[in-house]
């Protein structure tokens, strides 16, 4: 890399300038000392550290910039347990913990299944040969499906019409950069058996589930240890350093496996051939227990929204009520909704005396949250509440004299009569328009029975 000792070396002009210009040569000469510090201290959003001591007898510690969190001043890789063979860690175990907001979808819906229809169901009794959830995946409306519902994706599940959970786990691995260019080549196999070629008739059983494509990490592991001769912990070793191409350790390597393969009946050239397809291959393996993972979730969402869809759109736009703000969240929410239509799933408009913060089920409906609407805020829909607890407003002037007009101001309530909360109760037009009259009789109301104040 570059630095500032070889500029000097390399560029005459800035020599130069350096040797006749002070603040030149002050401006680099500071520059240098800098030059490799790091500039701030990244904290891993999901990683953890675990030790059987306290960490401050293995690292030292220090306070994020922000937010206050206990974290190593070490980094991940002099931290990391699996660098310890070659010195240049201090061993710790460093987890990392993921948090899927999809999961929490899926627990919302299925808590909706029990409220609407008393039924328990539990995703580690559902089983995975369902025909209508494949159906759905290979249909491409995978709006809300884990990991299914980019658009690539969309159009990769309308392609491969998978039909068997192995196909799930291969897509998740493959929708990557550099493993999408064997996604044709996966697609033909699938469609067309007879059109794959094995190296050899013992691959088979080991790339038949991902119809002759070396896709997963494992299959490596697995290639050296049947056909080769490795132990298990050899192989894995081997996978190691094919994904992180170490060449000097492959050149090895590959003379071990050959010798592996020929020890065990293998043909040299069949050998040499097999070597170079795992090598090949290899830089784009995935994590086999990963892939499974994300496609045993996706999977989950996918059955859970085909058979119980109210349940699921309705917990599955609540989340996105709930996780963003601003034209980023109004832009999910409307794509949740436009999905609804597209499912022929009735979406009721809000209503002052039926509709709660959230989005929610109402028979076979989906009744639309205050929350969602512009301009109402938690402080707002509170005050709502609590002035329906007395019972059903009756009309607009009713509600203007029972909510608290501190929290529901005037842009609140407009906001309010355009997205239809009082459509029950007059146009919207007309409602707008009378809506000063109102508030001054209102007004004049409260000042006569107690000269209190009253302010918008």
């Amino acid at each position: 890399p570059m630095s500032l000792d070889r500029a000097l070396e390399e560029s005459p002009e800035l020599k130069e300038l350096y040797d006749s210009n002070e603040k030149v040569k002050e401006l680099i000469d500071v520059s240098k000392k800098l030059e490799g510090v790091s500039r701030h201290a990244s904290v891993h959003a999901a990683g953890v550290v675990v030790a059987d001591k306290p960490l401050t007898e293995y690292t030292p510690i220090q306070r994020e910039a922000r937010g206050g969190k206990i974290i190593t001043q070490y980094d991940m890789y002099c931290l990391d347990m699996n660098a310890v063979s070659d010195g240049r860690a201090v061993g710790l175990m460093k987890i990392d913990f993921l948090g899927l907001r999809n999961l929490t979808i899926l627990e919302n819906a299925l808590k909706l299944v029990k409220q609407t229809r008393n039924k328990v169901i539990k995703v580690s009794d559902i089983l995975l040969e369902d025909a209508k959830t494949y159906e759905l995946i290979a249909s491409g409306n995978n709006v809300g499906v884990f990991q299914l519902e980019s658009r690539g994706m969309q159009s990769l599940a309308k392609d491969l019409k998978p039909n068997r959970f192995t196909d799930i786990a291969a897509m998740v691995a493959l929708f990557r950069p550099g493993p999408m260019a064997l996604i044709p080549q996966f697609i033909e196999g699938k469609k067309k058996p007879k059109s794959i070629i094995y190296l050899h008739p013992d691959l088979e059983p080991i790339l038949g589930s991902t119809y002759g494509i070396l896709v997963y990490q494992e299959q490596v592991t697995e290639i050296a240890h049947r056909m080769a001769g490795y132990t298990l912990t050899q192989a894995d070793s081997l996978r190691m350093a094919m994904g992180k191409k170490k060449k000097e350790l492959m050149k090895k390597e590959k003379v071990k496996f050959i010798e592996g393969c020929v020890k065990n009946d293998y043909k040299r050239a069949l050998a040499e051939q097999l070597f170079g397809f795992m090598e090949k291959f290899a830089a784009y393996g995935f994590n086999m227990p990963h892939s499974v993972s994300y496609a045993t979730i996706a999977y989950w969402t996918a059955y859970v929204k085909a058979h119980y869809p109210v349940e699921f759109m309705t917990a599955l736009i609540t989340a996105e009520l709930e996780s963003a703000s601003g034209p980023q969240r109004d832009e999910k929410i409307i794509q949740v909704l436009n999905e609804c239509r597209r499912m022929e799933l009735a979406v009721l408009p809000p209503d002052i005396n039926i509709s709660n913060s959230e989005f929610t089920i109402e028979d076979t409906s989906i009744r639309f949250g205050l929350a969602a609407i512009k301009n109402v805020g938690d402080a707002a829909i509170e005050a709502i509440e609590e002035a329906r607890k007395e019972g059903t407003f009756t009309g607009l002037k009713d509600f203007l004299m029972r909510v608290d007009l501190r929290r529901v101001n005037k842009k609140t309530v407009d906001s309010l009569i355009k997205a239809g909360c009082f459509d029950s109760f007059g146009n919207r037009t007309q409602l707008r328009v009378y809506y000063e009259q109102i508030i001054k009789d209102i007004q004049s109301q409260k000042t006569k029975e107690d000269g209190g104040q009253f302010g918008l």
